[in-house]
């Protein structure tokens, strides 16, 4: 560790104190978990006793899903501590005993057979229902002796949620609350990207030395077989093998209302104050004004569709559709309202998953010409179906273009104005728009671009 990053830091002892403890993650009400973590910032591991497939077993049950094998980086830089990381198979990362840690295969289409039932807390998650979020979610971790990933973040600070399957793992949480504060600032901070924070130089979460220099208050816990863990909006994670077994888990982020407070807050009020150097708070929360700017881009987790989905301007509580046959994340995700998001599996996000074929229905077919989006900013996914979701991210789109709004509105005032909006051409609970709210909306958005082309812009001087 390089002695200037802890220079200006007073030399008191690390705080590592155990992670809050709970039941089996199926018996904890979903209630008592937003009271007690989601909405407090607080981790928690849930206590479990059953186990799945080992990891060599795991080789065999999807030998073909593509992943990837990340190589430790010597000093522990790098993001989470890694140097590389070179694609490969589930069984040629099983076969290949010098790889110590992998991730990235996308479990609900290449290895929808391994069971992982969705407990309570996890039920609402929008990542369900939205046509906007990570494409291999959820995931597999895969780990060896020595194995394992450094603190880091994700992208958008979205809560996270591990599923130890086999073996054990030791796992160190840092809240977001303290490492803003102390790392994130200064002339030469620990920490940079905030909100998207990484590491400017090496961090070893397990290294007490390093801890003790930091003046750092962790949450730890050893997670084996049949845990949950969640760590909170914000926080960094790292994550260390136990013992001599291989690991195998599963992962994700979500999102849920519980954690929207939250989210506004540490990650999309940041967001905007970024990028206000180039839009009014307004087009920032909104990806751009329509007519002016950028398409957003639906291939991966743009932060603006993200905010839109917290905050509440893209839901539809209609379209959710009856309760899944089981809570298995398969059956969870590829029954999630008329049109899951998880069988778009012609869209940018899905090129291939063999787990949809058996589980959705027939592709759609093509749209006639006359409704062919020749600008292409409304079918933001690919999939050639226009969903509501999507008209919503145009209608919010639209609130600076009509000065429906004020440049400094609100996440709260922009979903409300865009949800009442929203149901004036597409009532909830509808299939689709009308033949004539569709040809409207594709007028106006003509007439837009064309405005644009004629030079009109939206700054900032109004705020």
């Amino acid at each position: 560790m390089h002695p200037w990053l802890w220079a200006a830091l007073p030399t008191i002892m690390a705080l590592v104190q155990e992670m809050p403890e709970e039941g089996e993650a199926q018996k904890l009400s979903a209630k008592k978990f937003r009271k007690s973590y989601a909405r407090k910032g607080l981790p928690v591991v849930m206590r479990g006793t059953e186990e799945g497939p080992t990891f060599d077993e795991i080789g065999e049950m999807c030998p073909d899903g593509p992943m990837e094998a990340y190589e430790l980086h010597a000093e522990g830089k790098g993001w989470a501590g890694f140097a590389d990381a070179k694609p490969c198979t589930v069984n040629e990362f099983v076969m290949d005993e010098s790889a110590k840690y992998g991730m990235g295969l996308d479990l609900k289409c290449w290895c929808p057979e391994l069971e992982v039932e969705m407990p309570p807390f996890l039920r609402d998650d929008r990542h369900r229902f939205s046509e906007f979020q990570r494409k291999y979610w959820p995931s597999l971790a895969l780990g060896r002796k020595h194995g394992g990933t450094q603190m880091h973040g994700s992208d958008q600070m979205l809560p996270w949620w591990f599923k130890i399957i086999a073996g054990q793992v030791d796992i160190r949480i840092m809240r977001v609350e303290e490492w803003r504060p102390k790392f994130a600032t200064g002339q030469n901070p620990l920490i940079i990207n905030d909100p998207n924070p990484d590491f400017n130089g090496p961090f070893d979460a397990f290294d007490d030395d390093e801890l003790n220099a930091a003046n750092v208050t962790l949450y730890k816990t050893i997670a084996k077989a049949g845990d949950w863990v969640y760590a909170p909006v914000g926080a960094l994670r790292a994550t260390r093998v136990i013992g001599e077994e291989p690991i195998v888990a599963a992962f994700g982020f979500f999102f849920d209302h519980a954690h929207k407070k939250r989210l506004l807050r540490d990650f999309c009020d940041k967001y905007v104050e970024t990028m206000t150097h180039r839009l009014a708070p307004l087009g920032a929360r909104t990806c751009g004004y329509r007519g002016h700017g950028r398409a957003p881009d639906a291939e991966v987790t743009d932060p603006c569709l993200l905010c839109l989905d917290i905050a509440g301007a893209l839901d539809d509580a209609s379209m959710r559709g009856a309760r899944p046959p089981s809570w298995h994340l398969a059956d969870a995700i590829f029954n999630a309202g008329a049109h899951p998001p998880a069988c778009a599996v012609e869209s940018r996000f899905s090129r291939e998953c063999p787990g949809a074929q058996a589980r959705c229905p027939a592709p759609r077919e093509r749209p006639s010409e006359r409704k062919r989006l020749d600008y292409g900013d409304i079918d933001l996914n690919g999939d050639r179906h226009i969903s509501r979701q999507e008209v919503g991210v145009a209608v919010a789109q639209a609130a600076a273009f009509h000065r429906a709004l004020p440049l400094n509105a609100t996440y709260d005032d922009l979903a409300a104005w865009v949800q009442r909006e929203l149901g004036e051409v597409w009532p909830a609970g509808k299939p689709s728009m009308t033949d004539r709210a569709l040809d409207e909306a594709l007028r106006l958005g003509t007439e837009r671009w064309a405005a644009a082309d004629a030079g009109r812009e939206f700054v900032s001087e109004e705020l």
